[in-house]
Order: structure tokens, then sequence, then C-alpha cells
């Protein structure tokens, strides 16, 4: 196999054969399309690397070593165009016209060469996929692939960069939240508010401090009220600690995200964001929004800099709370981490009260201040556009079965 035949046979054996699970109560949360993404492409980089045609299990040592070289010669942009995912596009060509680039003056050098944590990741799933091989033909030549992995001396704090409150009114200062045009272009100015995905999204993601996925996978009955506490109760995540109860921030309840909950039960919905639920079973409703909507505003924030991302949101509340001394329980417990104490902080406090917690999500910077109150209607998508993403298959699009 080619290290994309076996990065896709390692996918389908390791975790395709609980996609038949979809999105039931045991839904498989194994690994997802993020996480299989990254495992092809690492196998699609180290197979352009080497001549077409050569097994996975045949690249040698000194092969592993030039690839590496590569790595450091690549353009940051490497890998966005459709032609870069071309295996007749060798990683020798592209790094040749990066040079030459560099040389001209055409292409700044600082973008150039991939960083630690993104090469280590590559070699991680290489070395995985080795490991698969070498359990079939334990007889072959060592080739390590791990052993290019190098420690990242950048603090773990420093590693994502949060928003800015600044960054924060800019973003909410684009045409989904201040008026669109409308169905057509809801990135084009306008008078025109919808209330879906778009717009609810990443207002939930800033007032919560919660993950993208966490977010767009919520389903109707995931609000609730408790003690008069409106709150959203994130059942699946990452880890056992996610399992949690957000409040709602007042200022959400003023933009009218309860009565968005109302109008959709009263349509007959069950997820809180039916228009993108993707396609396939095994499919992330976090992805669609990903691709749907966040690679287009993105663009449009010149403030982003590198390494700012949805996540970014929750490094600003994590940063945020702390800086107005909240208490770091209180903060695991709204972000769903897991306290470092002992059985006194971990087994013997429970998790912090819904009234506190409402206190909590109110002190997140509000950066929405600028925006009209909820006036009394909800413009939902049309009942046509509130279904399943269509899955892309072979160049053409398909609805799910």
């Amino acid at each position: 196999m080619t290290p994309v035949e076996l990065a896709d046979h390692y996918i389908e054996q390791k975790h395709g054969f609980l996609a038949h699970r979809g999105q039931g109560k045991r839904k498989a949360s194994t690994t997802g399309e993020q996480t299989s993404r990254q495992i092809r492409c690492a196998a699609r980089l180290v197979q352009q690397s080497v001549p077409a045609g050569t097994p996975f299990s045949s690249i040698s040592g000194e092969q592993v070593k030039e690839f590496d070289s590569f790595l450091d010669r690549l353009p940051l942009s490497f890998g966005k165009s459709p032609k870069d995912h071309s295996f007749e596009t060798t990683l020798l060509s592209v790094c040749e016209r990066a040079d030459a680039a560099v040389a001209d003056g055409e292409l700044d050098i600082e973008r150039v060469g991939l960083e630690i944590p993104t090469t280590n990741k590559h070699f991680r799933y290489l070395q995985r996929l080795r490991d698969v091989i070498e359990k079939i033909c334990p007889n072959l030549p060592q080739v390590q692939y791990s052993k290019y992995c190098q420690p990242d001396l950048k603090s773990a704090r420093n590693a994502r960069v949060e928003y800015t409150v600044e960054q924060g009114r800019e973003i909410f200062s684009l045409p989904p939240w201040v008026g669109s045009s409308g169905l057509a272009d809801r990135l084009a100015p306008g008078d025109i508010l919808i209330h879906d995905a778009l717009y609810w999204v990443l207002l939930l993601v800033w007032y919560t401090g919660a993950r993208r996925e966490e977010i767009c996978a919520l389903r109707l009955t995931d609000i609730r009220c408790e003690f008069e506490v409106h709150y959203l109760q994130i059942s699946e995540g990452k880890t056992i600690n996610a399992t949690r109860r957000i409040a709602i921030a007042s200022e959400l309840q003023r933009l009218g995200f309860l009565a968005y909950v109302d109008a959709l039960r009263e349509a007959g919905e069950t997820l809180l964001f039916p228009e993108i639920e993707p396609g396939r079973s095994n499919g992330r409703l976090g992805d669609v929004f990903y691709k749907l909507w966040w690679i287009y505003l993105k663009p449009m924030l010149p403030s982003l800099v590198r390494g700012q991302a949805m996540h970014s949101c929750r490094h600003m509340v994590s940063t945020e709370l702390k800086e107005l001394q909240v208490f770091p329980e209180s903060r695991n417990d709204l972000l769903g981490h897991a306290s470092p104490g002992g059985e006194g902080e971990t087994r013997y406090a429970k998790a912090t009260r819904l009234c506190r917690l409402q206190e909590v999500v109110d002190q997140i910077p509000v950066v929405t201040a600028h925006l009209a109150a909820f006036s009394g209607t909800i413009a939902l998508l049309p009942p046509e556009d509130r279904k399943q993403r269509p899955t892309r298959v072979g160049g053409r699009w398909r609805t799910a079965e």
C-alpha cells in the first residue's frame, strides 16, 4: 500500500466499523473528521516526497530524513489549493519554487517552514502507520518517524492566541449580526437579520467558552431551565469533564436566544442548528459550520493574527475570568477542564451551582452592546434550508440516504 492507501485502511479498520451508530446515544467518539483528515494529510505529504508508487513499508530512513528537510522549506500556504493535493505535485518541486520566490523577494521567509507542533503531529501519525506495518511484517528494517518529533519550547498557555475584546466587537460588527442583504448573500451588508447557526454559533462560543463542536451539536432538549436559571447541558465532549452545565449569559438572552429555541421547537425541529447537520453519519456539525461559514468570515477580520481561530474564544474566556479573579474551580466547571487539586476539589466539592455559573458567564466581556435587543420576532431559515447538508462524493453533491 502507498502511504495514503494505508492511512485510509487504518482509519477504516480502527474507527470506521462504528460509523453505523451515527448520531445515536452510542455514537462513537474515537476520532472525528478532523483527526482522519490529519492522518491522511501526513500520509499524503510523505507520499509526495517519494517516487510515485512507493509502498509505505519501503520508505527508507534516508527518505524520511529528506522528507523532514522538506518540511522546513514548504510555504505555509501549501495545501490550500486543490492542485497541492495532487500526487503529481512533489514536495521537491514545491520547495524549489518557494526557494526561488524567497530569493526574488516574492515570498517572505517568515511564511516558509512548518511549525514544530504541526511537524510533530505529522510524525506521530506516520509512526502510528509504521507501527501497523511492523506488526504485520516484523522483519522490516527499522524506520522511526517518532524520532523526528522535538520539544516545543513555546509555553502551552501562549500556544493559542486568544481574542481581544476589540476583536470581539469587530467580529460582531459584520453583516450576519448587524444586517445582511438576505439569504442570497449573508456576508453582504444590508438590513436583514436571520437567526440561524451563522448568527448564534459564534455568539454562543464567545459567551460560554465552549468548544465549537459542543455548541454546534446541541439539541433543543439540551437547553434547559432549573431554579429559574436557563442553561446548556453539554453531554458529549472530548473528556469526561466536558459533561457539564453552562448558564446562558444574560447578553444571549437579551439578543433573543431563548426565543430562537422556542421558535425551533414550535417548528418541530430537534437540533439547535438543523441546517449544519452533516449528511454523513460520522460527520461533525462543527466541521460543517467551519467549512460553510468560518473560512469565509475569517478573511473579513483584518485584525486576526496567525494562530487565532474559533477556539481562541475559549482562551479569551479563561484569560478574562482569571483576570477577574474568578475561582479556578468555577472556571474549570465552565470550560470542562479537570481541576488539578486533590479530592477536596475533585471528589468532595460538587460542580459550581447554576446561580453562581450565571454570575460567572455574565462576567465574560460583553462585545455586542451595539446590537439591538430582541425585537420580538425570530427570523428562522425557511424549512427547506433547515435540513441535512448534502455530502460531496466524487465531485458531485448528494443528499444523505
